[in-house]
């Protein structure tokens, strides 16, 4: 898809696995509602927040733990979805769903990652 200027909603409605390589950036949100996997494996500086509706949304793969999401923006992960990846994210995060920190995903060092 190549750099993605979001102003707006930036939705990821797929069943396969889709890799996003380059940066999104601006005031927009993303929304993974698919139930497959989207990889952003780019330094992501949108700051509209992200919803992890349904599937999984990965912050990096193994060969890009510099990934992450770092506009700020808060991060929802809804009921039956899951976030994962080897990159960092910098937000509030809200979890309903899966939070895969197996998958090295780490939160900013100013965050603290609280489960319940």
């Amino acid at each position: 898809m190549g750099r993605v200027d979001n102003d707006g909603v930036l939705a990821f409605n797929r069943a396969d696995r889709y890799v996003q390589a380059d940066e999104i950036n601006g005031t927009g949100q993303v929304v993974q509602q698919g139930g497959g996997t989207t990889v952003l494996n780019a330094f992501n500086t949108y700051s509209g927040g992200t919803t992890v509706a349904a599937g999984t949304l990965a912050v990096g793969d193994a060969s890009h733990a510099d990934a992450a999401i770092d506009g700020g923006g808060a991060v929802a992960i809804q009921r039956g979805a899951t976030l994962g990846g080897y990159g960092s994210v910098r937000g509030n995060v809200s979890n309903a769903g899966t939070l895969a920190v197996a998958d090295a995903l780490c939160a900013s060092p100013t965050r603290t990652v609280r489960a319940s």
